[in-house]
């Protein structure tokens, strides 16, 4: 009899604490799979974070190093030649004298191994009698080409704008949608950065959305800084791109305990839209995820709710410190599987 009342009591006290448990984790005050997810994206959202200031301030740093050594190779080239910077202009021996100049300089901020392409842009055309002559200016683009991984050596460098002449010279092969100049009407704040009237050059990066490639599949953003001459006048502009193939390899997907984690990069308004058609994605592998449309944002105690047309996905953001041509600011933002899918694995885990 006795041993009956111990095991009915025994009962009844685990019974008063299992539900006293299940109250408190109802209530918040115990944590239960919305602190879990909280923790794990805080977590992730914390290392892309870091990874992500990392290299956009690298960057920076190298796009104004960049711009500095070519004001250098500018104002040596023409006081070389006794020429003055309107002179360039229909001066094609003139210009293949400067970019040839140029070239080391733009092959050493590649292998800096943070971008998948460098490039400068001057204001001056080969020939200004073409129909094309507002938009079409001089420069070199160099592009890292067949990217299979990130941060490697000996990737392989090809010639995208420029003068053919160099690309021989220098043994690099030509792109397959190699031009002689560049088309300024493709490259969104093109005009902003001629009109930069600043002392600083690190007050003057911008940053594109996600483009199209002139000529090409591919998808990039653009990191722009004014180029100079030795009066401090604007000249042209230099900088990097990430093409999206660079951002998904340099952010691959992270498994976590309730599902996989990605990461986007993207412009963010004052309301809390995040433009999706113009983001950069790592990989997004089974996730649903389309670079097109707009997301919506819901805060949340303990993580963020993410609605698109193709569905909900659960994450955090934070804003970067970086100037875009449009005006909006960048969000990092970090996202893993819909709130539909988080509610039924942890109806399953309370089952098991």
């Amino acid at each position: 009899m006795q041993q009956r009342l111990i095991v009915y009591w025994c009962v009844v006290i685990l019974t008063l604490f299992l539900a006293t448990v299940l109250l408190l984790s109802i209530i918040g005050v115990l944590p239960g799979m919305d602190f879990k997810v909280r923790e794990m994206l805080s977590a992730q959202q914390k290392n892309t974070l870091s990874t992500m200031t990392e290299q956009t301030d690298i960057m920076m740093a190298r796009s104004i190093s960049l711009s500095e050594d070519i004001t250098k190779e500018l104002n040596q080239c023409l006081t070389a030649n006794g020429k003055t910077f309107s002179d360039l202009n229909d001066n094609s021996q003139l210009i293949m004298d400067l970019e040839a100049a140029l070239y080391p300089s733009l092959k050493s901020a590649l292998d800096v191994k943070y971008c998948s392409g460098v490039f400068v842009v001057l204001d001056a055309t080969v020939n200004t009698k073409t129909e094309y002559a507002d938009t079409s200016r001089m420069g070199i683009y160099l592009r890292l080409s067949d990217l299979k991984a990130v941060n490697t050596s000996k990737q392989h460098v090809v010639f995208f704008r420029g003068n053919a002449d160099i690309a021989r010279a220098e043994q690099v092969q030509l792109h397959n949608r190699w031009n002689l100049e560049f088309d300024t009407s493709a490259l969104p704040g093109y005009e902003q950065i001629m009109q930069f009237d600043g002392n600083r050059l690190v007050e003057s990066c911008l940053w594109t959305d996600r483009l199209e490639l002139s000529d090409t599949w591919e998808d990039v953003q653009l990191l722009y800084v004014p180029v100079l001459d030795s009066t401090g006048k604007v000249r042209g502009l230099c900088g990097m791109e990430m093409s999206n193939l660079y951002f998904r390899l340099s952010y691959p997907m992270v498994e976590g305990s309730c599902g996989n984690i990605v990461t986007v990069l993207a412009p963010m308004d004052e309301e809390g839209n995040i433009y999706l058609d113009k983001a950069m994605f790592g990989d997004t592998k089974e996730t649903y995820l389309s670079p097109s449309g707009t997301m919506t944002v819901k805060k949340g105690k303990y993580y963020n709710t993410y609605s698109t047309a193709f569905g909900n996905y659960i994450g955090r953001h934070e804003l970067l410190e970086l100037k875009s041509c449009n005006g909006m600011p960048l969000a990092v933002l970090t996202l893993t599987v819909s709130y539909t899918h988080l509610r039924a694995h942890e109806t399953r885990h309370d089952l098991v």
